[in-house]
């Protein structure tokens, strides 16, 4: 056999999947689904992870950013996703069907009305940005206010909004992650391949529960197959799709599909059991026992 047939031959018994495989060093978890920010550092030193997602409702004070960052550089953690609530309101002039209450509390009672909050959009993203770099983060959450009877005729109201804070954010060296969340105008693979082909540099923040829950009936594989694989930067599993009650999703085959087409982001356990504090740490040290399981590697 001649040299250079040897060396395709090589090539082909390694594929390029291989180099960008999942693993455990690819996992991550939200800190809030696991107790307290000291609590969730020691849950990824149990479970050897090296990077934690940070959830942020409203700005982080700047003196709570630097400690939380303290803590992980001690604890060689790293944050691979900052799951921010841009846009995460009702857009002024439409008729939310089901608004999300926690958060719709959380802006009473911080005194943010949905004019106060799209007025102050800019100023809340800048905010954001600055918390990303204190905690060294690349990566930024985004949403598609509170859903609509008719989510397609807000898409060209969607895109304006998402044009400029795109720009904004990426002369910071910070990317926007648009969600498929069931509750938001953008929840079907449908709806997330419209926004992002009106919006360039807008990347995805990909969850197919969310899919599941708005009732997409395929959104894996044939959901899935429809993403722009080069826009999606970071994944969300919830406990109910990995480890049930309630609908499954095939996270062995999106695995296996996401090593295929060289995934190189984190996947983020976003556990949400709507149960209590205990059975959702519980159901956490589950899913990502089960996470590494569906990795290939041994707990």
């Amino acid at each position: 056999m001649r040299r250079r047939d040897l060396l395709i031959a090589a090539l082909a018994a390694f594929p390029l999947s291989a180099a960008v495989k999942l693993g455990r060093d690819r996992l991550s978890v939200i800190t809030d689904e696991i107790g307290t920010f000291d609590e969730a550092i020691e849950f990824a030193k149990q479970h050897r992870l090296k990077w934690l997602e940070i959830r942020a409702y409203l700005p982080i004070p700047d003196a709570e950013l630097k400690m939380m960052r303290r803590k992980l550089d001690d604890a060689g953690i790293r944050v691979s996703f900052l799951n921010s609530a841009l846009l995460k309101f009702t857009l002024p002039g439409t008729n939310p069907l089901a608004p999300e209450e926690y958060y719709e509390s959380l802006y009473r009672k911080a005194g943010l009305t949905p004019e106060k909050l799209y007025a102050d959009r800019e100023e809340t993203l800048k905010h954001t940005i600055h918390s990303a770099q204190v905690m060294g983060v690349k990566l930024i959450r985004g949403f598609t206010f509170w859903r609509t009877a008719e989510p397609a005729k807000l898409l060209s109201r969607l895109a304006e909004a998402y044009q400029g804070m795109v720009e904004t954010a990426k002369k910071q060296g910070i990317t926007i992650c648009v969600e498929n969340e069931y509750s938001t105008n953008v929840a079907t693979s449908d709806e997330v391949v419209a926004l992002l082909n009106r919006v360039p540099g807008l990347m995805l923040n990909w969850d197919p529960q969310n899919s599941v829950r708005i009732g997409e009936k395929d959104a894996f594989p044939a959901g899935y197959a429809k993403l722009p694989k080069d826009r999606l930067l970071n994944v969300q599993v919830k406990a109910e799709g990995l480890i049930g009650p309630g609908e499954s999703v095939d996270w062995k085959g999106i695995f296996q599909a996401l090593n295929r087409d060289g995934y190189q982001g984190c996947i983020g356990l976003e556990t949400h059991t709507h149960k209590s504090k205990a059975e959702n740490i519980a159901a956490s040290h589950r899913c990502i026992e089960r996470m590494v399981e569906i990795a290939g590697e041994k707990s």
